[in-house]
């Protein structure tokens, strides 16, 4: 779109400039005169997606607890943070890995640093609850040892 008249352009700030180039037939300020609408580059999200990033003690689990487990094939196909479960009334739970026991149960594995938050254990116990089909796994490190403990219906 060519502009064919200083009228046309609605920025008074860039008008005036072009105004005074044109004036004073100064050769050295360049005025374009072809101003393309500002279009944004990035269009809005269409999906909402998760960047979050496993822990140091998250991936100290997998390299200590679950890899071994995986080559000595007592577990298989372990995902991180790949399913969340619905607890009702809007409350989501998403446990920190799943994997599947040779005898093709799902397990779920919850691993918490030294400062759990609020709620977090107690949404373990209500998935454990309202999903018994599933096996619930609770680590933890007290004096650099891992900790377990099996989360009950």
């Amino acid at each position: 779109m060519k502009i064919k008249s200083t009228s046309e352009i609605t920025n008074p700030k860039i008008r005036a400039a072009i105004e005074v180039a044109d004036r004073e037939q100064n050769p050295k300020v360049k005025v374009d005169y072809f101003f393309a609408p500002k279009v944004e580059t990035t269009p809005a999200k269409r999906i909402r997606q998760s960047s979050k990033e496993p822990t140091k003690l998250e991936l100290r689990f997998r390299a200590e607890i679950l890899n071994p487990e995986f080559v000595a094939g007592m577990i298989d196909g372990i995902k991180e943070q790949s399913l969340t479960f619905k607890l009702g009334n809007g409350v989501r739970y998403t446990p920190d890995f799943i994997a599947w026991s040779a005898e093709n149960r799902m397990l779920c594995y919850e691993v918490k640093g030294p400062h759990a938050f609020d709620g977090a254990l107690e949404k373990l116990k209500v998935a454990a609850a309202l999903y018994p089909q599933i096996t619930w796994w609770l680590y933890w490190i007290f004096d650099g040892e891992w900790q377990h403990q099996l989360v009950l219906a």
